[in-house]
């Protein structure tokens, strides 16, 4: 069992806005590096998830992934997953 600590749709909400705010607002650097290394810390946690899904299913094992909420954070994981698995998503042509 692994807990992935990612934060719930509400959390990432107001990530995503201070991002917007932050990237626009020029004159506060500290402000908008604050904003986004909090939605790249979000990001990391997703792909984190994803890749540790992926890795699973590859070596064999049953992978459930499942989120108190179930709305936000499963969907993500398991999408993205499906696309680190699948090859044509992994190929530049």
């Amino acid at each position: 069992v692994e807990f992935l600590n990612i934060d719930n749709i509400h959390e990432m909400r107001k990530r995503l806005n201070n991002l917007r705010v932050g990237i626009c607002q020029q004159t506060s650097h500290t402000k908008c590096a604050e904003a986004v290394t909090a939605w790249l810390s979000h990001v990391h946690a997703v792909i984190k998830g994803a890749n540790l899904a992926a890795t699973s299913v590859d070596s064999g094992q049953t992978v459930v992934v499942h989120c108190s909420d179930g709305w936000d954070r499963t969907s993500q994981i398991v999408s993205l997953a499906s696309l680190l698995l699948d090859g044509h998503y992994r190929t530049i042509a």
